[in-house]
This record gives C-alpha cells, structure tokens and sequence, in this order.
C-alpha cells in the first residue's frame, strides 16, 4: 500500500501598533532676548512647526534669528515667538 504525504498550511498574521509620543515637546518658559514668558519648544517640535529641517532651525539659531535655551539635560528649547515672526 502506498502512503500519501500529507502537508499542513499554516498562516499567521500578526498586527502591531506603534505609538510614538514626543515627551516634553513643549514648555513654559522665560524668554531672555523676548524679556517676557513663552512657550517654549523642542529642536525637532520646532521643525515640525516651521515645516522645515532641523538643520534650517540650528542656522536659523546661528544666524540669530530665534531666541533659543538650553536646559540642564542639554535639550535646546526654541522661543515660538521667534519662531513666528
């Protein structure tokens, strides 16, 4: 008698969720160049709200054009007043 072989398909899916959240991506803060409160963003949040590249925000810090702080961590926090004009 012959034997038959027999083959099993077996599919898996598998789904995954990423969530990215951008912790501290803006704060309260004073302004030193402004002499006033105002919110202060992150290098990459500023970007975003610029609708520019990281680099275009730190030549945009060089050339003086954005007030800017640096906070103990080392995070560099942008003045959106600065941002906006």
């Amino acid at each position: 008698m012959k034997m038959r072989k027999r083959t099993t398909k077996v599919t898996v899916e598998t789904e995954r969720t990423f969530i990215f959240r951008s912790r501290d991506y803006k704060q309260s803060g004073w302004c030193a160049v402004c002499g006033a409160e105002a919110e202060m963003l992150t290098l990459e949040a500023a970007a975003r709200t610029a609708s520019v590249g990281e680099l275009a925000i730190w030549r945009r810090i060089e050339a003086r054009s954005l007030h800017f702080s640096e906070a103990a961590d080392g995070r560099v926090f942008i003045c959106l007043n600065s941002l906006r004009r």
